[in-house]
């Protein structure tokens, strides 16, 4: 397996069809800092990760663009773990603008938030993340001021998503050509039947998002909220502006 340490520098204006504008991984990556700039791709534009891991401590990734999923940073079946650095301006034209994370062969796929910024990133679903079928890990940084149609901050399809901490603020879902109600400012999360998929908020904040349908803060279309701490504070929706359930 090999290893990437990016300490600076930049990797800047790259394209790769179709994973990986910028960086295609499937062995260990270290980001400390640089920057990761203007690459596109149809999935991954910034980063592709496959079956390798990332580590983010510090830099830049910034204005990448994916013609599918995952403008800053695609997961597919891997691990990133966060914990400093800035997820900035990308976009994606389908899920996850900043990130995307999927494995559908069952929860393989990880993300740990523990510290840094993801904002200004917009895509359809999930303008901050689009996470599907993995797991979430939110205990620290802050996710704001990205835009989707459904899922300003996080669109979660199936998976857990669980939160002690960070904040999740001034994200929005704005109208939409497909028919879909723009729903989950903050949050949108679908469980389907499965009753193994959750979302728990013990800390934390979700606040002053906007949802142009339901859901200001969070949205449950199925599936189990679980809250025992943290704070929903400030949201807007024509209905639900903290948290909206649905069946």
């Amino acid at each position: 397996m090999g290893t990437l340490q990016i300490n600076g520098g930049a990797i800047i204006k790259n394209t790769a069809a179709p994973y990986g504008g910028g960086v295609f991984n499937n062995g260990l990556f270290e980001m400390n800092g640089g920057t990761i700039a203007g690459n596109t791709a149809h999935d991954g534009g910034g980063i592709y990760i496959d079956q390798g891991e990332l580590n983010l401590y510090g830099g830049t990734i910034t204005s990448n663009k994916a013609a599918n999923n995952g403008g800053g940073i695609c997961v597919s079946k891997g691990r990133l773990k966060q914990f400093s650095g800035e997820i900035s301006g990308n976009t994606a034209v389908r899920g996850g603008g900043g990130i995307y994370c999927s494995d559908r062969s069952g929860l393989r796929s990880n993300y740990e938030l523990n510290g840094g910024k993801i904002f200004n990133n917009t895509a359809k679903n999930g303008g901050g993340l689009y996470m599907s079928y993995s797991t979430f890990h939110f205990t620290g940084g802050k996710m704001t001021g990205n835009t989707a149609e459904r899922g300003g901050g996080v669109y979660m399809y199936g998976g857990v998503f669980q939160q002690s901490d960070g904040e999740i603020s001034n994200n929005k879902t704005t109208a939409n050509a497909s028919g879909y109600p723009a729903n989950g400012g903050g949050i949108y999360f679908y469980a389907g039947s499965d009753t193994e998929y959750h979302y728990e908020l013990a800390g934390g904040k979700i606040s002053d998002n906007t949802a142009e349908a339901v859901g200001g803060g969070v949205h449950v279309e199925t599936g189990t909220f679980e809250m025992s701490g943290g704070e929903i504070s400030g949201n807007t929706a024509e209905q639900g502006g903290g948290v909206n359930i649905s069946m």
